[in-house]
């Protein structure tokens, strides 16, 4: 069957991007790229005063300061990011769930 044979493919993709990731790590470029990326989302997305109110309330909720969040993403080293990515994709502790839904 197509579809089964498609998950499996999805399954050892995303299998062997996991095992990149760990084995490889991330570079210092990469890392950069990401936090610029998320730091620009997170600029542009408070233009507007809705979406900046609603920031500033989700920040209070805990207990932080709308700017937190950017600092917390800028801290972010590639070592911290391997050692991170190491213990979520430990193979030993892996499970996959595969939702196929009824037609």
């Amino acid at each position: 069957d197509n579809s089964v044979k498609a998950r499996q493919e999805a399954i050892t993709t995303i299998d062997r991007l996991i095992e990149t990731l760990c084995r490889d790590g991330v570079t210092t470029h990469e890392v950069e790229r990401a936090k610029n990326k998320y730091e620009s989302q997170y600029t542009y997305s408070n233009i507007h005063f809705a979406r900046r109110a609603q920031t500033l309330a989700t920040a209070l909720m805990h207990n932080e300061t709308p700017g937190d969040t950017v600092k917390t993403y800028r801290s972010l080293t590639p070592e911290i990011i391997d050692n991170t990515a190491r213990t979520i994709f430990n193979p030993s502790r892996s499970s996959t769930i595969i939702y196929c839904p009824q037609d």
